[in-house]
This record gives structure tokens, sequence and C-alpha cells, in this order.
């Protein structure tokens, strides 16, 4: 049994086997990961041998799809906008394919050009146009940047939802499929989002992310949705879409807005990868030549939602991953009680270590109230006589 098998209950496909199995595909996940954290190079054979069995399409499965499709009572438009700027022909053609090979045939691609003085690119896009009425692109007059241009995208986007591709990256082919079955199980999510991992210019794909759910802490601390990430359309334009001034980070500011409107249970995440993020050799997309505009930008989008929301918080450089961010909360007034129990059986001078760990090697003053439950014939001697602030 592999991950590539559809399953039925209730007379009702549920997707792949991890959607039936959870701790199955964990077990698989996490050892991924571990091996990952092993530092296993980006053209690992390891990650390719995980790809081949378990996130490659059989001709059954697509068969599968399709057969799954056709009983779905709820069908949405989805609009796949993007913006582009001088992107290299080729790879512009295959992200423009990969939404063309999608299983599930109910979208629309919305490219906003960003006046590229490149001359092909236009010529391009009007010849991948030609072909497919479900393929929209306006070339902007002026260069205005990323937020512009996908707010211009978004423009010519009439779905119920609107998914963000980048111009190089790649969407796996059930990728829409994968959002429709979730959006049917839950059609009141705001946003949906899943894996990703990172593709080379050979092709090869490496450095995989499994995601957890949606965590609001996380969040600030990291942008977790990310790629893929589809957003009901009208929580977009409701927050007046992509922000100027934030590019680099427009689809995290956007996230970090949309969050605050809607309930947690209304971000849904799809635990497969679906998303191939391409890597230039020489570090010349966007978000590689300008990490750091993208960082300074990501880290006032989230003090701006901090902000707003009245929270007494400080985002900073996250001290273990600077590209990450680490949000310092303020110490209510009056500080709480912070109550610590400690579990102990005849280790008397473990029990000490941890009381003079607590009480004498911690920068906080806040009142503590240190319970040691011993089962010991002879209880550790410390009491509030031995140690004052033991209470």
């Amino acid at each position: 049994m592999t991950l590539r098998v559809l399953f039925h209950t209730n007379g009702r496909p549920r997707g792949y086997v991890r959607r039936m199995f959870p701790s199955a595909f964990s077990s698989r996940t996490a050892a991924l990961a571990e091996e990952q954290r092993r530092s296993i190079a980006p053209s690992s054979r390891s990650y390719g041998k995980w790809v081949k069995r378990h996130d490659t399409l059989s001709a059954a499965d697509r068969e599968a799809i399709r057969a799954h499709l056709a009983q779905l009572p709820y069908k949405p438009l989805i609009s796949v906008i993007v913006p582009t700027y001088n992107t290299p022909a080729t790879v512009l053609r295959e992200m423009v394919e990969s939404v063309k090979a999608q299983l599930y045939p109910n979208w629309e691609l919305c490219i906003a050009d960003d006046a590229s003085p490149e001359p092909h690119v236009a010529a391009l896009l009007a010849e991948l146009a030609a072909g497919d009425p479900r393929v929209k692109w306006v070339q902007r007059e002026s260069n205005g940047h990323i937020s512009a241009a996908s707010n211009s995208a978004l423009e010519l986007a009439s779905g119920a939802f609107v998914a963000l591709l980048d111009h190089d990256d790649l969407l796996a082919e059930h990728a829409l499929y994968e959002v429709a079955v979730e959006l049917n199980a839950h059609p009141d999510a705001e946003i949906v989002y899943s894996d990703e991992d990172k593709i080379d210019e050979k092709g090869e794909r490496y450095d995989p992310y499994f995601k957890p759910n949606y965590s609001y802490e996380q969040l600030l601390g990291q942008n977790v949705i990310n790629h893929l990430g589809v957003y009901r359309r009208d929580s977009v334009i409701a927050v007046g879409g992509f922000r100027l001034g934030l590019e680099g980070s427009q689809d995290y500011d956007l996230a970090l807005r949309i969050v605050h409107r809607c309930a947690p249970e209304q971000i849904r995440h799809i635990p497969a990868i679906l998303y191939h993020w391409r890597q230039s050799p020489n570090g010349s997309s966007f978000s590689q030549e300008q990490l750091e505009r993208c960082i300074v930008a990501a880290r006032a989008a989230i003090q701006e939602r901090l902000d707003e929301t009245g929270t007494r918080a400080v985002v900073a450089v996250n001290p273990a991953v600077p590209v990450w961010h680490r949000v310092t909360w303020a110490i209510p007034t009056p500080a709480p009680l912070v109550s610590i129990l400690i579990p102990t059986r005849d280790r008397a001078g473990l029990v000490r270590q941890c009381v003079d760990g607590i009480l004498d090697r911690t920068d906080s003053d806040r009142p503590s109230n240190i319970g040691a439950c011993s089962t010991a014939s002879s209880p550790p001697n410390i009491t509030p006589q031995t140690r004052p602030a033991l209470r």
C-alpha cells in the first residue's frame, strides 16, 4: 500500500492515503525530516526516491482523481494570479503549462506583466493565452513592482478563491484538485495552504517543507502559509489586496491581515507538496537577491499587525534562524503566578538542582509556586524554610 492509492469511505473518495491514515503519513514525513536534518545535499537521491514512491501520480491515480472530481458537489472557480517581470521564456512557459496541466479543470490563470522591457514576455503570454480562454493577461503601462502587479492580476480574477503563484514556480498537477477537495470538506474556509519544496534548474526537487496545521504564533515567526496559498477572493478584496511598500513579503502581509478576519478553523492545511519553488543557481530571483528587504518588510508587517490588535509585543530577529522572527511579549501587570510541578522519586539531588535553577538561574522576578511531588521514603530536604522563595 502506497500513498498514491485512492480510497473510498462511505462511498465517497477521500483523496490520498495520507487523508485516511495520517499516522502513517506522519511517520514517513517525520523520517524524511530527520534525514533532511542530517545534512542531506539538495540533489539527494533520498528525497528523489521518496518523490518517486509517494509523490508521483500514475495513470490510475489520474483516472481516480477525475472520477472523484465528477462526484464533487462544489467546484469553485479558482483564479491563479501571477505577476511577471522579465521572466525567462523557458520558465514562464513551464509555469503556465503547470497550470494548464491541472487535473481540476475549473480554474483561470490571471497574469499581469509589470511592463517588462524584454519583448519576449508579452509575445509569449499572447501565444500561451491564444489557445485557452482560461488564460487572461494584461500588460501594465508602467513598472509598479510585485505588489502593484499582483493587484493588476487580482483585477482580472473572477473566481471565488485566488491562488498565488510566482512567475517562475510550478504547481503539482493535482494541486487545485486537492484544494477543491479541502473546500468541499470545509466550505467556510478562508485560507487553504499546502506543503512545498524547491526545484533547481535541472528540474530536481529538494528541500521539502512538511508544514504543521495552522498556528497564529508560528505564523508570527515565519510565513508558514506561503506556497501554495489560496485565499477567498472576497476577503482579499475586503482587506485591500496587496499593499505597496511591502514588496517581497506582500503575501505574508496579506495572510496576516486576513487571519484576523476569520476563526482558526477556517485556515486549512493540506499535508501534501503541491508547490515547487524554483531556485536560481545564481540567486537571481527577487527573494534571493533582495532577502534582507523581504525580511525587513515582513517584520514591519508583523509589528503593524501586533500594534493594530493592541498586542503589547515587539518583533525582532530570531537568534536561532535569523531569516525568521521572534516576538517578545510584554509581561502583564500584575505579573501572573507561575506554578511549576516537579514529579520525582528518590532523586533529591535532581530536585534540588531543578529548584536552584528555577530560583537562582532565571532572570524572571515573577512569583513562582513550585511543588515537588515525591513518593520516596525520605523526601528531599527542600522546604520553605531551607529555600524561602519556595512556596
